[in-house]
């Protein structure tokens, strides 16, 4: 939650307003704030941070909701974890 000079939380819309604006002012291509958002969350998942503290940055209340949007990140740490065997274990014909 990102709050105000009040304590107060921002509005989505007012959020996104000053995420483009910072956007912009970085001389970026445009990103919408959900998808950084979406991108913060499935990088902290490839790290190995636990689902429970990624669902509870991201404001989730549930961690199976997190689970399920962001499984998808697993096929790439499988695919690490694959390669990762594979580097240690030589199997000769």
């Amino acid at each position: 939650m990102v709050c105000n000079e009040a304590g107060q939380p921002y509005s989505p819309g007012v959020l996104s307003r000053y995420w483009a604006e910072a956007v912009e002012a970085a001389g970026l291509r445009h990103i919408r704030l959900h998808a950084a958002r979406h991108t913060c969350a499935t990088l902290m998942h490839l790290q190995g941070v636990l689902v429970a503290v990624i669902a509870a940055w991201i404001g989730h209340k549930d961690a199976s909701l997190t689970v399920r949007l962001y499984a998808h990140s697993q096929f790439a740490a499988l695919k690490e974890a694959g390669a990762s065997l594979d580097r240690v274990v030589k199997i000769c014909d």
